[in-house]
């Protein structure tokens, strides 16, 4: 399975709620304020898998900014499992 038919088979998930998919789907800057196990770090692992693969092209990168260490250990975490590989890997 390619890595854009991972992202994309993820992002079909979202469609189920609107403000996750919004969130997704944004362009420039998004902040997602949501409560616990509402899919907030589904929904930016998703989107970071978009931004990487489809629109941001090295050099350049992109920042995720949590607001503590254990949301960043749990995207990380997300980001580097064997069922969503992203474009881009993390050492």
């Amino acid at each position: 399975m390619s890595d854009a038919s991972i992202y994309l088979k993820a992002a079909e998930d979202l469609r189920a709620n609107p403000a996750q998919l919004a969130a997704y789907e944004s362009k420039g800057h998004c902040v997602v304020l949501a409560g616990p196990g509402s899919g907030k770090t589904k929904t930016l692992t998703v989107k970071l898998a978009r931004l990487l693969s489809e629109d941001i092209q090295e050099p350049r990168g992109l920042a995720c900014i949590t607001y503590n260490n254990e949301c960043a250990r749990e995207l990380e975490t997300r980001w580097t499992c064997p069922a969503f590989v992203p474009p881009l890997v993390l050492v």
